[in-house]
């Protein structure tokens, strides 16, 4: 997600699967930036704009996680956990490089089972990119749930 869209937003989603019941539990981060732990590094030396916009779809309309992170700290703060699982890093692209892992527990959000899309709607998850990201070594998510079939 390390991508340009101050121009043109970017955006990365979950859709609704068309047959079973999509619950997603929890997304996984990784952002990965130079030789410096700084903390709006991932930004370009600079805190981000407009930031990245973490949201899902439902049939009520849009609904916001996060919709301004700006910063690495910001990103930090999607740690829901009482002890923090988040936690910077070195060497994570090469010898010396800053990183962070981040596990966001929507679980903790939309209990118990996470995030629901249902099935055959136009419900998703999103993140989009609102701005330039580019200074990110690595900058990605990994989505875990489960599709509900019956």
């Amino acid at each position: 997600m390390g991508v340009n869209g101050a121009t043109t937003n970017v955006a990365y989603y979950i859709p609704a699967d068309e047959s079973d019941d999509r619950y997603i539990a929890h997304l996984s981060f990784i952002v990965g930036y130079g030789t410096s732990g700084k903390p709006w590094q991932f930004a370009d030396n600079a805190a981000l704009t407009n930031g990245v916009r973490i949201f899902y779809v439902s049939d009520q309309g849009e609904i916001d996680l996060h919709d301004g992170i700006r910063t690495n700290q910001d990103m930090l703060r999607l740690d829901f956990a009482p002890v923090p699982t988040s936690w910077e890093v070195r060497d994570v692209n090469a010898t010396n490089d800053y990183g962070y892992f981040i596990s966001m527990d929507l679980t903790k959000v939309m209990p118990p089972y996470g995030i629901k899309l249902d099935a055959g709607s136009s419900q998703r998850l999103n993140i989009v990119i609102r701005d330039d990201a580019t200074n990110a070594d690595s900058f990605n998510c990994i989505a875990y749930g489960f599709d509900r079939f019956e």
